[in-house]
């Protein structure tokens, strides 16, 4: 009887050990902060419709003052991969424009 009562027991912590590691992993993942970002992707071209390769994009955030700064690809693409979400101001320069 005493050792019936003892494997219980034995198999009552294990079973409580499980259950806190499975918590502790998938019940506090919720409470972590969550960051909302967004993606702007776009194409320089000129008023003919040609691309603009190396131009200078920059995005500025109007509420918190942010700002990034990407180059555009030999197809004239560029893109903001990770943008806290905004309102934002996007400016392009290239020299000779």
């Amino acid at each position: 009887m005493r050792n019936e009562l003892d494997r219980r027991i034995r198999l009552g912590l294990g079973v409580g050990w499980i259950l806190a590691a499975v918590l502790a992993v998938f019940g506090f993942s919720g409470a972590q902060a969550q960051v909302t970002t967004a993606s702007l992707t776009g194409v320089v071209a000129d008023t003919t419709g040609g691309v603009i390769p190396n131009a200078t994009v920059t995005v500025v955030d109007q509420g918190t003052g942010y700002k990034q700064v990407v180059h555009s690809d030999g197809a004239g693409r560029y893109r903001f991969p990770y943008l806290p979400v905004g309102t934002y101001q996007l400016s392009v320069t290239m020299s000779g424009f």
